[in-house]
């Protein structure tokens, strides 16, 4: 009921009943409407919530006691494996092709990964790089690493050059576990990491080539042939002290800004994001959980091989997404859930229509970044019972979730008690994505559906709400973190991203702020996109953003590049889609007389980005980089209409 409607009715029902001699009553209904009118509406509206909040506070509290019991044993994620394993020894654990790996054959493989590195003189704390496709011995390699101490540094397989390197060093891996078909990729950049890290007073980056062997990357090792022969026991290591608030392995993040960055994942947060997968939408260790996503990242590798650990489920792995294969892939592994970005869901929703779209028996689809204009339409579609939309990040301490199934929400916060919650959402410059600040200096909570930076308050101590960062990072680690926001000497993790909650608590994400966008479920670092076009043409001023495509997920990149004699777009496309992971190469081109900068010497993108790349309101050149021959082309208006009619497949 509207807040005028409420006032007259309080006041015409309390009229009637005070005339009708009952003046008490009739007080208690012109109180009820003025109550109503004056904001007690909006209160009765939220009292809708107090279920959802509720469950949610009766499940964190749930993990919080099971967290408290780990830090009390040092309970480690090999120790919960091996409770599974007890339970469930001759089960599937992982699905993959035509093979079956029973828990029991994930033990013993993992083991001998132990054994194996233990041997070769590595210890507690050393890291080791993976770059590895996905399949069974991706999971076994990090499992059987964690159970001597070793950290795997899990690497995207789409890196190449510089920012490969990159993600080796920062690491201080000691070695290079790499599939087979990596070994080019391997072989361009051996030199590179020559003289590597110190491994008992030697200087050297060891190659170990996994899953098949190359021999054209000198001296690397057979990994295979290495773990047939190493003992399948259970490994010991004296000198490993497990802790439950350890490090586990390190999974890279664009963040905001730069470079990707290895996040620290602890014992801890591998836990507490797994078994929240679990509570809030009821996975369970009988689900068969179907994963198509990279186990590089946070999404497969945790909320989704995470289950299998933490509770005994099965997950169905397949080396790399295919839409066309999505469903039968489903129906043969019998999956009762499946994990999506929502990049995916829209490749899915282009497929044509197919009688397995509902031959199979998914209930859960569970995942971040399905829109909102798609998510009743793939319900139906394919016939899922239940959506899991969440937030969050990898090294962060924000996490949220859409347990009620709202469309378009990624998550909610409480509006009965907005107190007790630790995440805000504070007003920022759309210019400079800095906080904007009160005359006292302290941030300011935004207004309900105003788009506004989500933070989350830092405890150390508090595994829930920690943050430990990047390794070997600690200025990136640091620029992530707010001070003084609502006190002084408080602290924030800032998730850089823009998100609006409506007057019920729902969470809604909104943009990405600094210099990352997301393209192909992939971050792109604009940093990383502008150095390497600038080694192109030397001292090239370049300015990298994101840019809406009709019927494409996600933003696709676009770099304005200040005019320069010379520029041969030829050259400029062939060099960028050799530097460039195929999904960071820059969709369109504008060549500028100038770019803007900020009283800090920072690009101003904002003007860029809202031009975006429509040819009726920029009189500068503009590119395309043309599907089929891969080269940069002028932008027509032809062309134009192509992308907007969307005959472009992206």
């Amino acid at each position: 009921m509207k807040p005028g409607k409420a006032l007259l009715t309080g006041v015409l029902v309390g009229s009637g009943l005070w005339l009708l001699g009952s003046p008490v009553l009739g007080s208690i209904g012109i109180s009820l409407g003025a109550f109503l009118m004056f904001g007690g509406w909006k209160f009765v509206k939220q009292l809708q919530t107090f279920p959802r909040d509720f469950r949610a506070l009766m499940a964190l509290l749930s993990v919080q006691g099971e967290m408290r019991r780990n830090t009390a044993n040092d309970t480690t994620i090999p120790d919960m494996f091996a409770q599974s394993l007890a339970k469930h020894k001759d089960k599937a654990a992982i699905l993959y092709e035509d093979q079956t790996w029973s828990f029991q054959d994930l033990e013993n493989y993992s083991n001998s990964v132990a054994n194996y590195f233990m041997s070769e003189g590595f210890h507690c704390g050393d890291v080791v790089a993976v770059v590895l496709e996905n399949s069974p011995e991706y999971v076994g390699l990090w499992l059987g690493m964690a159970k001597v101490g070793i950290h795997a540094a899990l690497i995207n397989t789409n890196l190449r050059g510089d920012a490969l390197v990159h993600c080796i060093t920062v690491s201080e891996a000691r070695c290079v576990v790499y599939g087979k078909q990596f070994s080019e990729v391997i072989v361009s950049i051996a030199s590179s990491l020559e003289g590597g890290n110190d491994i008992d007073g030697r200087r050297e980056c060891r190659m170990m080539c996994a899953r098949g062997f190359a021999s054209d990357v000198p001296n690397a090792i057979a990994l295979d042939d290495k773990l047939e022969t190493a003992s399948k026991q259970p490994p010991s290591n004296p000198e490993y002290v497990k802790s439950f608030s350890g490090t586990l392995f390190y999974i890279y993040t664009s963040g905001t800004t730069g470079l990707p960055k290895p996040a620290i994942v602890k014992h801890s947060r591998y836990f507490y994001m797994a078994r929240g997968i679990e509570k809030f939408f009821n996975v369970t260790g009988s689900d068969i959980i179907y994963t198509a996503l990279p186990l590089y990242h946070t999404n497969a590798n945790v909320l989704g091989i995470g289950q299998m650990i933490n509770q005994g489920s099965t997950v169905a792995l397949r080396k790399k997404f295919s839409a066309s294969n999505f469903w039968n892939d489903c129906i043969k592994y019998q999956c009762t859930a499946v994990q999506y970005i929502g990049e995916i869901c829209r490749f899915l929703l282009a497929q044509p229509v197919k009688p397995v779209d509902k031959q199979h028996n998914v209930r859960l689809a569970y995942g971040n970044g399905l829109r909102a204009h798609i998510w009743e339409e793939f319900k139906e579609r394919f016939q899922i019972t239940r959506i899991g939309e969440f937030y969050g990040a990898t090294e962060g301490n924000c996490s949220l979730g859409n347990t009620t199934g709202k469309v378009g929400s990624v998550g909610f916060l409480s509006v009965l008690v907005p107190a007790a919650y630790p995440l805000k959402i504070v007003r920022i410059d759309p210019d400079t994505n800095e906080p904007i600040r009160n005359s006292s200096g302290f941030c300011e909570i935004v207004d309900y559906n105003e788009p506004g930076e989500l933070i989350g308050k830092i405890i150390q101590n508090d595994l829930l709400r920690e943050y430990t960062g990047y390794k070997g990072l600690s200025n990136q680690t640091q620029k992530k973190v707010l001070t003084d926001v609502f006190s002084r000497g408080d602290r924030f993790f800032r998730t850089g991203d823009i998100v609006k909650m409506d007057d019920l608590g729902y969470v809604y994400f909104t943009d990405r702020t600094g210099d990352t966008f997301r393209w192909r479920g992939e971050n792109v670092s604009t940093t990383e996109v502008e150095n390497t076009t600038a080694k192109v043409y030397k001292n090239l001023q370049v300015a990298c953003y994101g840019v809406e495509v009709p019927g494409a997920e996600g933003r696709a990149g676009m770099i304005a590049i200040v005019q320069q004699d010379g520029i041969d777009m030829d050259e400029l496309s062939r060099e960028l889609q050799q530097r460039l992971p195929t999904y960071a190469v820059p969709l369109f081109v504008r060549v500028v007389e100038k770019l803007e900068y900020t009283a800090t010497e920072k690009i101003i993108k904002r003007h860029l980005r809202e031009e975006s790349f429509d040819i009726k309101h920029i009189s500068d050149p503009l590119y395309f980089l043309d599907p089929a021959s891969k080269i940069y082309i002028p932008l027509t208006e032809e062309v134009y209409k192509k992308i907007c009619d969307k005959e472009y497949k992206f």
